[in-house]
């Protein structure tokens, strides 16, 4: 039975169960009648139908914001805060109407801008930007700057510490794609660029599910369940997986051990419906991140600008090239806060 995955006590979180990532596709199979998503974020809360329906109404109207309907304490301090958001939002509004007087796009101009979609679709009736325009022209900008640090961290570690794929001098891999891609395009980024840049896109990939969460997706157990591996998880439980020792052996001691593997990410599915473990950094059915695509665009930009514009060290001599190890915090980050960058230009 222990082959099939264990189940073992979480010492941070009250009552918090995690499940091996042997039985992640168990897990997401039950539905939320049992494995409650809204009961483990909000508790009590979510026994109110007026508190429920908020939050829904919150979510739908928000399809851009800064937060997800589970971030509790940032709805709360947009309720109180509405009247005081309304009046910036009015004055945002007017200013960006004094600019667009000003501005006139070419019929056959290739650039795509938020604001050019928004004018396109609003009714020649109607004032643009009205206030609605205004909040998601916010939403979009502030969403932008929230691809989470540590995802980031881990990434430029994980360069700094590959010799046969980030070297000074011999331009290996992730160096010589960039190259090519300046060679091809320019130096601007643009989608078109970005789409070229597959070794990065893989590398990016690998990193992330190396540093996969130890606990994450929580849910409460809404009645008593027989896992398949014979564990009992009694009702009121806080379940959640742990994806990280999906890619890193317990037995070994030294991180520098784990195997970082480009080559899996290069090759096409051959079931593209099938379910990708690795995919569930980014949430798991209604409630996966509904701009996943975007937040690694972005991520792919920001950690190419880092390559084309600096030598990636993970120490100030540039040879310990063994990985530093992860710490769990609430997320996973690598033991060492620190990397040495030298300026280069490609």
């Amino acid at each position: 039975m222990s082959e099939l995955g264990d189940v073992v006590k979480y010492d941070i979180l009250s009552d918090n169960l995690i499940v091996s990532h042997n039985l992640i596709s168990e897990f997401i199979a039950y539905p939320s009648e049992i494995f409650n998503v809204d009961k483990a974020i909000y508790k009590n809360f979510v026994d109110s139908k007026l508190f429920k329906e908020y939050i829904d109404l919150m979510a739908d109207e928000s399809y851009l914001a800064s937060y997800s309907k589970y971030d509790i304490f940032k709805i709360i301090s947009r309720y109180y805060k509405n009247k005081k958001d309304n009046k910036r939002i009015e004055a945002i509004s007017n200013i960006v109407l004094d600019n667009l007087k000003n501005i006139h796009y070419p019929e056959k101009e290739k650039e795509i801008t938020t604001v050019k979609i928004l004018k396109t679709h609003c009714s020649s009736k109607d004032r643009f930007p009205n206030n609605d325009h205004t909040r998601s022209l916010v939403s979009i900008y502030f969403c932008m700057a929230l691809i989470p640090t540590p995802r980031i961290h881990n990434i430029l570690v994980d360069i700094s510490v590959q010799p046969n794929l980030y070297k000074p001098n011999l331009y290996k891999v992730l160096v010589n794609e960039q190259r090519k891609v300046i060679k091809e395009h320019g130096y601007k980024i643009t989608m078109a660029s970005l789409m070229e840049m597959k070794i990065l896109d893989s590398f990016i990939q690998e990193s992330l599910a190396l540093s996969s969460p130890a606990s994450y997706m929580h849910r409460e157990v809404k009645s008593d369940v027989v896992l398949s591996n014979g564990d009992f998880i009694k009702k009121g439980s806080l379940l959640s997986v742990c994806s990280f020792s999906k890619y890193h052996n317990p037995k070994k001691s030294e991180y520098s051990l784990r195997q970082f593997e480009l080559s899996k990410h290069l090759q096409p599915k051959i079931d593209k419906n099938a379910n990708d473990d690795s995919d569930l950094i980014w949430g798991y059915g209604e409630r996966a991140c509904p701009f996943k695509k975007y937040a690694f665009a972005q991520m792919k930009i920001f950690i190419a600008i880092f390559i084309r514009n600096y030598y990636i060290y993970p120490n100030y001599d540039g040879l310990e090239l063994n990985h530093p190890g992860y710490q769990m915090v609430s997320t996973v980050l690598p033991a060492s806060n620190k990397i040495y960058l030298k300026p280069r230009s490609l």
